[in-house]
């Protein structure tokens, strides 16, 4: 740029008549219209911003100055400000919409704009949660549940709150529990029974199979008669027997982890404030909850949330069944009757649990002790009958030969026998029945093996 000379300027009223600009070829500018304060035309004003456009030749910064508008671009990049597909998630996919054509300037394109407008349109009117944050002070953001004052359950403060980090144990971090649990599941995963993929960080996550929170819910139902120090007894004896225990740990997919601890505590939740069925999305299970969760777009097979239904209910059970050997505590008594209460509430199941194999053994021998003090003449049933049957390995009868009194047992039985016993951890009834048939009484009363070569009156005087 450079200054003009005296021709330059009005003689009478003293205004610029030519731009004081220079050319690039080093001559003055000769324009005298839509001049600046300043004297300057629209080429060499020093106000002038460059385009924020690319021009595609030379892949370089465009360098017009003039007509850019709000966003900085001259009419040729203009379009460049808006994008060139629409920004909106497809609901039915998940994925961006890959509509290009009619975008407006906030990047939705006609049909998610409409949806937009009507989807802010609801939040106006959707009421916000009233609660405030404890240590910040500042108000929730989030949206209050249909007819409910608060978001969840834990922001009313006319409900009892616990914490599920109650129940932390810094004791046992993973690195002391990933080996153990390999060993214990045969490096696969539990709920989608494939080998875990530990080389990749952060691809597989420690899981509680039976969550932190369900302890926490069930807390809420119980009548305490001193709050702090009973939470924390509970707390503590859940922490230290159960809750951290080896049997309610497992190795699984972050995701599968995520979409599990996620959809326990909406249902949770749900069932605290009274609105299962009662969202948006009118879920009524836990099943439900866990098919709508999704975690980078992922979601769980109607067969995996089945199998963590299952072992689910098997950690219930087993915690019921160590709740029962502590003894006869009020206290403990009506932390298992909430368990049960949340086992039938989240529709779990536990087949072949260790409590149930416990519970018949016990009912079997019940019965077996019934039947034993019942009068055999009322209980000779076709069933219930003695049927003599002859031994495979008995030896064929001779007149004036000594015979056995009962046969040589099996290798199978015997097998039998000791796994009964190892099992037991007492003599089976065909053990004792054999070491019987192998003995005699003698006439003071001491029993004492029958020799072969000996008959039967030798042994008798």
């Amino acid at each position: 740029m450079g200054g003009g000379s005296v021709d330059e300027y009005d003689d009478d009223t003293g205004a610029i008549q030519t731009c004081l600009g220079v050319t690039k070829q080093g001559s003055p500018c000769k324009i005298r219209w839509d001049l600046d304060s300043f004297g300057y035309c629209k080429y060499h004003s020093p106000l002038g911003k460059q385009c924020l456009g690319i021009a595609r030749s030379t892949g370089q910064r465009c360098r017009i100055k003039w007509g850019l508008n709000g966003l900085g671009y001259c009419k040729f990049h203009a379009s460049s400000a808006k994008p060139r597909r629409c920004i909106a998630v497809a609901r039915s996919t998940g994925e961006r919409c890959r509509i290009t054509s009619g975008i407006d300037d906030q990047g939705f394109c006609s049909v998610h704009q409409q949806a937009t407008i009507q989807t802010l349109e609801t939040e106006r009117l959707r009421p916000r949660c009233k609660s405030v944050m404890f240590h910040t002070g500042v108000p929730c953001k989030n949206d209050a549940k249909p007819g409910y004052d608060y978001c969840c359950a834990a922001h009313d403060p006319s409900l009892p709150y616990f914490s599920p980090r109650l129940f932390d144990s810094p004791d046992k971090p993973r690195a002391m529990l990933e080996p153990q649990l390999i060993q214990l599941y045969d490096n696969r995963d539990l709920y989608h029974k494939d080998p875990l993929d530990l080389t990749v960080p952060g691809l597989i996550q420690l899981d509680h199979i039976l969550e932190k929170q369900c302890f926490a819910y069930a807390f809420h139902g119980m009548e305490f008669t001193d709050p702090k120090s009973d939470t924390m007894y509970l707390a503590e004896v859940l922490r230290d027997e159960y809750v951290n225990d080896l049997s309610n740990m497992c190795l699984t997919r972050a995701a599968t982890n995520q979409i599990k601890g996620s959809a326990v505590w909406k249902f949770l939740d749900d069932t605290i404030t009274g609105h299962i069925g009662l969202t948006q999305s009118g879920l009524t299970s836990f099943t439900d909850y866990m098919i709508a969760e999704r975690r980078d777009g992922t979601r769980l097979g109607r067969n995996t949330t089945r199998i963590i239904s299952r072992e689910m209910g098997r950690s219930l059970k087993s915690c019921q069944y160590k709740l029962a050997e502590e003894g006869e505590t009020p206290l403990l008594d009506r932390l298992g009757g909430q368990l049960q209460d949340l086992f039938v509430r989240m529709d779990l199941y536990a087949p072949e649990t260790e409590y149930s194999k416990l519970e018949s053994a016990a009912k079997s021998q019940e019965s077996g002790t019934s039947d034993a003090m019942t009068d055999p003449n009322e209980r000779n049933t076709d069933s219930n009958a003695f049927h003599q049957a002859l031994s495979a390995s008995a030896k064929p009868f001779v007149p004036g030969q000594l015979q056995s009194t009962s046969s040589k047992p099996t290798q199978a039985d015997d097998d039998s026998d000791k796994r009964s016993a190892g099992s037991r951890g007492k003599p089976s009834a065909k053990q004792k029945m054999n070491a019987h048939d192998r003995s005699t009484l003698s006439k003071d009363g001491i029993s004492r093996p029958i020799d072969a070569n000996q008959s039967e009156e030798a042994v008798s005087k």
